[in-house]
């Protein structure tokens, strides 16, 4: 497989085609993304009534995050690099507006969490590897829907100079929510 480096400016934007375009590596920044309480709303709208909830949840996310390689998406989650943390913190701010002002089938709320951790981009085959993926997704399962969790990496090199700490009761950690 092909390799780049995250600063190459060539990337093609999408969804991640092995042996089609390139996936970063290098610095990049991983971000994960869920529907809150996604089995409640399947129990509640149907297999049928979810499916549309769905399709469209698809499509705001991946509009959202075209600066972006989709890795993956299973079910309601997805799985995205960025090349530049500013570009991860903008489509999840993206997302996330764009998301609270879709008018949904169901006429309920589609709450999406997102987390996101910069790292090294190492590749395991056609997929990333390491402690730095996992991070990302440990970030975006403690948020809840309509947050935002950025790690203090993440903020450091997108440029963020807020020192606010992050208020979880019980819990010390370097995430911080982006609002």
């Amino acid at each position: 497989m092909k390799q780049i480096e995250a600063t190459e400016t060539q990337r093609p934007p999408g969804r991640y085609v092995q042996g089609v375009n390139p996936l970063p590596t290098g610095t990049v920044t991983f971000v994960f993304t869920d529907i809150e309480g996604s089995t409640h709303i399947v129990e509640r709208l149907g297999d049928a009534g979810f499916s549309e909830v769905l399709e469209e949840h698809h499509g705001i996310v991946r509009k959202a995050f075209r600066a972006g390689v989709e890795i993956r998406s299973e079910g309601d989650a997805f799985f995205y690099v960025f090349a530049a943390g500013q570009d991860a913190i903008a489509a999840a701010v993206a997302a996330q507006r764009a998301l609270a002002a879709h008018t949904w089938p169901t006429g309920g709320t589609v709450r999406v969490r997102i987390g996101m951790h910069t790292g090294e981009g190492r590749l395991g085959g056609d997929d990333y590897v390491g402690l730095d993926v996992h991070r990302a997704a440990r970030i975006s399962a403690s948020g809840h829907g309509g947050q935002i969790l950025a790690s203090a990496r993440t903020r450091a090199k997108a440029g963020d100079a807020s020192t606010k700490p992050s208020r979880w009761p019980g819990r010390s950690t370097p995430h911080a929510g982006i609002a």
